[in-house]
């Protein structure tokens, strides 16, 4: 086990309640909402084509016919679908995070948008990290991979809505980590003992150190 490994919070159990979530989780929690949604958006299109079909209306044909009311009618039918499909797209993840601070994905995979404080989102919180979202994609998703370099796995979209997503629930870590952590444990306890006075004042005056990871979730 490599000595440079550093735990702030002691290894007293095997849980990960409320422990900062990691890359690979969010991302199939991510995944899973796009299919959730799409899905809910396919039917909704779909129903709205049947209801078109059975009245023998083509919103197409209505949209170049010369007639000025019936091409202005298919025009709102157009602006409206559109504005319904935003609406539910953002509903779905910023009514979510106020709600519960979880989407159907985040659910599944036992994760929770939470406050810096741990209480849950604010409306304006939850509609900036939505809007985020597109911060962090548009440089080649670089906002998102920053989860990957972040002590807290923070996205650039968690960064400016003052937000983070933890684990929800008490999942436990596998034999293997759950040992290696407790081996990086004992290696950090012993290395403390063998630091010099001097090292210790300077500690007590200068507080912890920069190089500390947090793992957990404030409070």
């Amino acid at each position: 086990m490599s000595k440079h490994l550093k735990l702030v919070h002691p290894v007293k159990d095997n849980s990960l309640k409320g422990f900062y979530a990691g890359l690979v989780s969010r991302f199939l929690a991510f995944v899973i909402d796009i299919i959730v949604v799409s899905i809910i958006m396919l039917v909704f299109h779909a129903s709205v084509a049947i209801v078109l079909n059975f009245f023998n209306i083509n919103v197409g044909v209505l949209l170049e016919s010369d007639n000025h009311f019936t091409t202005v009618a298919a025009a709102v039918f157009i602006l409206l679908n559109l504005m319904i499909s935003l609406f539910v797209w953002v509903f779905y993840f910023v009514g979510a995070w106020v709600l519960v601070g979880q989407t159907v994905g985040k659910r599944i995979l036992g994760l929770k948008v939470a406050s810096l404080d741990g209480s849950l989102p604010t409306f304006k919180q939850s509609l900036i990290r939505y809007a985020g979202y597109w911060l962090s994609a548009i440089p080649l998703f670089l906002g998102f991979l920053w989860v990957l370099v972040d002590d807290e796995r923070r996205g650039w979209h968690d960064k400016i809505a003052h937000t983070c997503v933890i684990y929800s629930w008490d999942a436990r870590r596998g034999p293997w980590l759950q040992q290696k952590l407790l081996e990086a444990q004992a290696i950090e306890a012993g290395e403390k003992r063998e630091e010099t006075p001097q090292h210790e004042a300077a500690q007590i005056v200068g507080g912890s150190t920069g190089s500390q990871t947090k793992k957990r979730l404030p409070g």
